[in-house]
Formats: structure tokens, sequence, C-alpha cells
């Protein structure tokens, strides 16, 4: 098994569906993020389920913590805040799997900082599951109040096994461009930056995806083959909001995909993202869904997709 972790100061900020010859395979993620109960710091996790190495699943996780929740101090002529994260998998049989621990101290220049609702410091741990149902449990002191608050949350590493066509979860970010570099929430060339909050505001950076798709068909010989990512977004009450496909050329067996959603043409509420993916050499299809919330219709969208390999 693997871990990661990277620190990031940060902002928070069509056409008709057609028929499809087989039944999709479906998975729904949790509604909302995790957040934080407790005296101490309000604290929110999300996670997305990738295919990783030998089939087994890896398991992103994002904390977001906004300064406006943290206790600064004076430090010489700036203001210093710092927190502990104490982190935990545990299994079925409510053994440790996975642990970890880190201290993050950091540096505002002005009091309106410390008082931001709009910047936070986002957080990252990767680790490599067995498929199967684990419990997350995590734990935030802030260091001047000595206050903690804490998550204890089920969650479900996706089973890839199957040589089929398989999709990861849904990934909402905050911005995602093209990158060869090896900064923190770099994968697969792009630079995608966690919005653990799944919240967006009308007025502020648009609304960006990532997902990942395997096991897709492919021949270099036949270069006609295609699949075709269908879009649904839901209002809260099961409206359809809009819809839209795109169809493309098939680089690899493995895909990542992502698109950019303008959030000035959703109205304020709450939404579904449905990601249903067609492979038209086979038939088979696979879909997700997962929630996000809009603050305060044609979509435009920037389609990246590219083949890779996960190391």
């Amino acid at each position: 098994m693997r871990a990661t972790f990277a620190f990031l100061a940060t902002a928070l900020l069509v056409s008709n569906l057609v028929a499809t010859p087989l039944p999709s395979k479906k998975s729904m993620q949790p509604t909302t993020p995790y957040e934080a109960i407790g005296e101490g710091p309000r604290f929110y996790i999300d996670y997305t389920n990738f295919q990783g190495v030998e089939n087994l699943t890896y398991t992103e996780f994002y904390i977001q913590i906004s300064y406006s929740d943290l206790q600064f101090i004076k430090y010489r002529k700036r203001f210093r805040s710092g927190y502990d994260i104490e982190l935990s998998i545990v299994d079925e049989n409510n053994k440790v799997v996975e642990s970890y621990t880190n201290r993050d101290v950091f540096d505002v220049k002005t009091f309106d900082e410390t008082k931001s609702t709009q910047k936070a410091r986002l957080s990252m741990v990767a680790f490599t599951f067995e498929p199967g149902v684990y419990s997350i449990k995590v734990q935030v002191t802030d260091h001047e109040t000595q206050k903690t608050s804490d998550i204890d949350q089920v969650f479900t590493a996706t089973n890839f096994k199957e040589n089929t066509l398989h999709l990861s979860d849904i990934q909402f970010s905050q911005k995602i461009e093209l990158c060869n570099d090896d900064r923190p929430f770099v994968k697969n060339s792009r630079y995608v930056e966690p919005c653990p909050v799944r919240k967006f505001a009308n007025g502020s950076a648009d609304i960006y995806v990532y997902f990942e798709i395997y096991n897709l068909t492919y021949q270099p010989e036949k270069l006609n083959y295609n699949y075709t990512a269908y879009f649904s977004i839901f209002s809260k009450n099961a409206e359809k909001t809009t819809e839209f496909q795109q169809v493309n050329k098939i680089p690899g067996t493995t895909v990542a995909h992502s698109i950019r959603l303008n959030v000035d043409q959703f109205l304020g509420g709450e939404y579904d993202l449905t990601v249903r993916i067609l492979d038209e050499a086979t038939g088979q299809v696979v879909e997700t869904t997962k929630g996000f919330t809009v603050l305060s219709s044609p979509i435009a969208s920037l389609n990246l997709h590219d083949t890779f390999q996960r190391d």
C-alpha cells in the first residue's frame, strides 16, 4: 500500500441521450461531503475511488479547513496558525489498515486573512486497498485552543477487479489544467485541484469535473473505435437541468477525461451529475453519480481525454 500527502493554501470558492444496447453498471457516491462535529475546527472530507495497480482500489481523501475555523496568533509581522491531523482507516473487523498523522503550521500576512471563509488549507492523503467497506476516522486539533473535531464515516472502496468496463468516481475540482510537473494534485499530466466541499459560487471559478475510464476496447489498427460520454445534471427535486454528450476516439484501454461547466449557467441549489460511458465496440455501459452545490442553460465544457497508466 502507498500513501501520499500534500498541502495547499487555496481559495474556495447539449444534445439528447441515445438508447444503449446493454444495461449499465451504476454507482452512487455520498450525496454530500463528510462534515466534522465537535468544538474544534470545522473541516470537510471528500474522497474519490480510482483503479490502482493490480486492479486494487486507489482512494484519494481530500481534507479542507477554512482559515476562519482556525485560531491565529500574532507572529512577528505576520499571523500564524497550526493544527494536527490524525487519520486512520479501519476495516470491517475493526482492524486499523492504514494511518496517517501530520502537523501543519502556516503564516498569513494580514489580519483579514485570518477571518477569511474563502481561503482554506487543502490536504490530500491516498491509500491503496482491497475492495470492500471501511471506516475513515479523522481528528483535527487546533494548536492554540487545543479543541478537537472529528469525522467517523463509512466508505466503500470500489471493486475494479473484473475485466469489464469500469468508471472511477467523479472528482469535483476548483481547477484543472494541463501540466507536466511534480506539483501536488497532479495526475495523468493534469493539475486537478480538489474541491472537498463540492460548493461553487456564481461569479467565481467554474466547476471542473475529472474521472477515469478503464478497460475500453482498444485496437491500434482499428482507429474508428469510439466511446461516448453522456452527462446529465439533475436539480435536487429530480428535474433534469441539462444533458449533453461527447464522442471521443479511444486512445488506449484507460482514459482520463475532464470537463469544465460554466457555474454561472446554474441557479443556486443542489444538483446531481451523472456520467454514463458507452464503449461503442462492445456495447458495455457504466455510470456513476455525485452531488454538488451552486451558491447565490447550454453548458460550455472543456473536454480533455487521453490514455494513461497508473504506477
